[in-house]
């Protein structure tokens, strides 16, 4: 049984209880029913406006993942995956980021590790922050 399995087992209330989210959205209204509703669900989230912000926060901290609205003012969720992956490149650390759009008229030529669309049912958001942040099976050993 895996981590997150047991997780849901334990507490099927609060599925994401133990992660740090970073919400990267720049209305506010969706920004705070994303870190209400995530928190409700156990998550530590901290919630910013803006990608720059966002980029300042990941220094700071160390969130399990991060969701990006695409369209933002200044830098979108695609200029700040391609900063997060040079961040990674420098750290280290891998930190899957989801994308969080209202509409997909464009294609997205970059890797998010999941795409969600606005508006998205809460237990989707859940079961995809689940997936992401499941550790990965052991590999097996050659002799």
């Amino acid at each position: 049984m895996t981590a997150a399995s047991r997780l849901r087992a334990k507490d099927s209330h609060r599925p994401l209880a133990g992660l740090n989210i970073l919400v990267v959205e720049d209305h506010a209204d969706s920004r705070d029913f994303l870190e209400e509703i995530l928190t409700y669900y156990g998550a530590t989230v901290v919630a910013v406006e803006s990608a720059t912000e966002a980029m300042r926060m990941v220094k700071r901290t160390a969130p399990h993942v991060v969701i990006a609205d695409i369209a933002m003012p200044h830098h979108d969720g695609v200029w700040l995956l391609k900063e997060l992956r040079q961040h990674q490149a420098i750290t280290g650390h891998y930190v899957p980021v989801v994308a969080l759009t209202a509409s997909v008229s464009r294609p997205l030529k970059v890797d998010f590790d999941a795409v969600l669309i606005k508006p998205c049912p809460i237990d989707k958001v859940c079961r995809v922050i689940q997936r992401l942040t499941e550790p990965a099976p052991p590999q097996k050993r050659r002799a």
